[in-house]
């Protein structure tokens, strides 16, 4: 109907149609250009190079530009942990009705890189994106890894627990949005609770600073198939390092789990986390689940405490 209107005919009548019409800006369907998906990828930007000619539809973004260099290296800081996170914060739609980037959503990522790094994200891009349908999606693995690692990098203005925040978001809080319960009975390694531990003793260290009082921990040995995972902080005038005890508590720790389950509705239950205070010493009680004793955790952690301290709790 469109067209019968346009050439003042019936649609029987329509002739041969042999031209492009399409609104918008044509220049960004000449080559090289990237075309970014307004809707996400299973969770995930999906921004492509394309050294083609083509037209593309409205909900696809085109970005033309005559260097391919920086648009490859464009292409992959949008498609970063840290271009993901950012645009979650930002956008409109994202994780409350449709999974969608808007152009001024994508135009606001803030330039966090200079033009020699979009060059060398580029090099990082005619490295791994080769013709070979065997090895592509390990290659695009590897590029993502890369990318994000040099990107990191550059975060020079952000603080190490900035950055754990960003990862820790990608590695627990999307795949639960993507539905993947897989990630909820992943169990912390040693690795993650002394990370969570060094990160929450740095906290209220800094905290007391001028109370000559120090902060200090002692982390337990707990089987993975005990339910709630420990670690003890204690005060003292001296500071001292991470203290691995031999006790064994996985009994003790079953039996309390059981006090931590409420029921809010039918079939509807939450674990409560537990801070236990006596005496000089403080347990922190969690579920034994890796995305408890994350870096981010500790941060959050970290100011209930202090809350809790200056409340005199």
């Amino acid at each position: 109907m469109i067209y019968a209107d346009y050439y003042k005919t019936s649609t029987d009548n329509l002739p041969p149609i042999n031209v492009f019409r399409r609104l918008g800006t044509k220049g960004a369907y000449k080559a090289p250009h990237i075309l970014i998906k307004e809707g996400l990828s299973n969770w995930e930007i999906c921004a492509s190079y394309i050294d083609k000619v083509c037209s593309f539809n409205s909900k696809v973004i085109g970005i033309h530009h005559t260097d391919s260099r920086l648009l490859k290296g464009l292409v992959c800081f949008i498609n970063s942990k840290f271009s993901l996170y950012y645009i979650f914060l930002t956008s409109a739609s994202i994780g409350i009705e449709r999974e969608e980037i808007k152009p001024n959503e994508l135009y606001n990522l803030p330039l966090i890189l200079e033009l020699e790094d979009f060059y060398r994200l580029s090099k990082l891009y005619d490295k791994h994106i080769v013709d070979n349908l065997f090895t592509k999606k390990q290659n695009i693995k590897l590029l993502e890894q890369k990318v994000d690692e040099y990107i990191f990098q550059k975060l020079s203005s952000f603080k190490q627990i900035e950055n754990n925040i960003i990862q820790d978001f990608i590695l627990h809080t999307i795949p639960l949005l993507r539905k993947n319960t897989e990630v909820v009975g992943l169990h912390p390694t040693l690795m993650n609770v002394v990370e969570y531990t060094e990160s929450i003793v740095d906290e209220l260290n800094d905290f007391l600073e001028s109370e000559d009082l120090f902060a200090n921990a002692t982390v337990y040995d707990i089987n993975h198939f005990t339910p709630l995972m420990m670690i003890k902080l204690s005060f003292a005038n001296k500071q001292k390092e991470v203290f691995y005890a031999e006790e064994l508590l996985d009994d003790e720790l079953k039996k309390i789990d059981q006090y931590l389950w409420e029921e809010k509705a039918s079939n509807i239950y939450f674990r409560k986390k537990l801070n236990y205070k006596t005496g000089d010493d403080i347990y922190i009680i969690r579920p034994n689940q890796r995305r408890f004793w994350s870096q981010s955790m500790a941060l959050e952690d970290a100011s209930e405490l202090i809350l809790e301290i200056l409340n005199k709790n």
